[in-house]
């Protein structure tokens, strides 16, 4: 008798990352884990906007708007920066 057929088949691809990156992702995975899966997720995650954005990614309206939700910096201290460096 034959396998069911997957409904998301897999494709090998071939991709080129940093020695190091390779390097510290083996090194953080526990022996029993896949690099693929974790690849595939980390991808997944990306593109689903799951997790939020970085720092890096964040425009200055995002991180001043962060500054003052959590109170940080005052609702004027915000309007302040906002008018000064054009963010609307």
């Amino acid at each position: 008798m034959s396998r069911r057929r997957s409904k998301n088949p897999t494709k090998a691809i071939s991709i080129t990352l940093p020695q190091g990156l390779i390097f510290e992702l083996e090194e953080r995975l526990p022996i029993t884990a896949s690099r693929s899966a974790f690849i595939a997720e980390a991808i997944r995650a990306k593109l689903s906007g799951e997790g939020g954005f970085t720092v890096a990614e964040a425009s200055d309206k995002q991180l001043l708007a962060a500054l003052f939700t959590r109170g940080v910096i005052s609702k004027e201290a915000y309007n302040l920066y906002t008018e000064r460096f054009k963010l609307d």
